[in-house]
């Protein structure tokens, strides 16, 4: 997918809740429940600047057995972010070429000629940070355990611009998270 993540229903049409407060989306996390939302909680459809971002998911979203990705798509594992980050490496590029051209507020910039379009979209969890910094993907995994899989990407700040490059980290966390989603084509 070349952009983040935005369904609102799960593959067979089921509602999946929308959390449009903080209470609310820890109310979802302590019920085992499904929740999505926007970066900043905001349900105005003429927001179109929080909107760019996608929806926000828990990983009960994620993991639910009605399943997230629309039809014909699938969730990435942890194996094919490294895949991609592999993949991009072998064609002498990396993952700059998939980071958006704009929207990074620590002097970087990506360059997007791979068409991937990663905004530093940030996170969620009892409130939402990292916008302009880095973005977080949920990566499925089966079975289910305590904490979910997910890839953050960022700029390695090690690195002066404009030699920084991509950087992949894979971590794993609880509900209480939320990241965008991005599907692959099955």
């Amino acid at each position: 997918m070349a952009d983040n993540l935005s369904v609102s229903t799960f593959r067979n049409g089921d509602l999946i809740p929308q959390a449009q407060s903080n209470e609310a989306w820890e109310e979802a996390g302590f019920n085992k429940q499904a929740a999505w939302c926007y970066y900043n909680l905001s349900s105005d459809s003429l927001n179109i600047e929080v909107k760019k971002y996608g929806k926000y998911y828990n990983s009960y979203a994620l993991n639910d057995p009605r399943g997230l990705a629309p039809e014909g798509w699938r969730l990435p594992t942890v194996g094919d972010w490294e895949t991609l980050e592999n993949q991009l490496f072998l064609s002498e590029k990396n993952l700059i070429d998939a980071f958006s051209s704009e929207g990074w507020t620590n002097g970087f910039v990506g360059s997007n000629t791979i068409g991937l379009n990663f905004q530093a979209a940030g996170w969620r969890d009892v409130g939402c940070g990292g916008l302009g910094e880095d973005i977080c993907f949920w990566a499925y995994q089966s079975p289910i355990g305590e904490s979910t899989p997910y890839v953050s990407l960022f700029f390695d700040e090690n690195l002066p611009c404009p030699y920084s490059s991509g950087r992949l980290a894979n971590k794993s966390t609880s509900w209480i998270m939320g990241f965008n989603v991005r599907c692959i084509r099955e």
